[in-house]
């Protein structure tokens, strides 16, 4: 992990002077201050974890030379994805219209006992 996390040459801003008199100003005024950090996304620890080089590519901004096999790939996470969703639209359907037949089956029971 050596190179990408630095130390913050501010101080953070919950510190408490104990001596303010010892301070100028513009030392008091830097305590409220931090220096800008880049924001560390969930998918960036996924890459990098997947693939340390692809990670650090897609950091420099260099593109990615097999843009039709990301495409096709792409594609087929989107027809899967569809699919998913059909088949679990089908089940639903299908317990939907079991637990009618079942109370269907109840009723004409009910119907002939009585």
């Amino acid at each position: 992990m050596g190179g990408f996390l630095r130390e913050n040459p501010y101080p953070p801003s919950r510190v408490r002077v104990q001596n303010p008199a010892r301070y100028g100003r513009a030392d008091l005024e830097n305590l409220c201050y931090t220096a800008p950090v880049a924001t560390i996304r969930a998918s960036d620890i996924g890459n990098y974890l997947y693939c340390r080089r692809a990670w650090w590519y897609r950091r420099q901004g260099v593109e990615s030379e097999d843009r039709a096999e990301l495409a096709a790939g792409t594609d087929l996470h989107q027809h899967h994805g569809r699919q998913v969703l059909a088949s679990s639209l089908t089940r639903t359907l299908g317990l939907i219209l079991l637990l009618a037949a079942l109370v269907m089956l109840v009723a004409y029971c009910t119907a002939r006992i009585l």
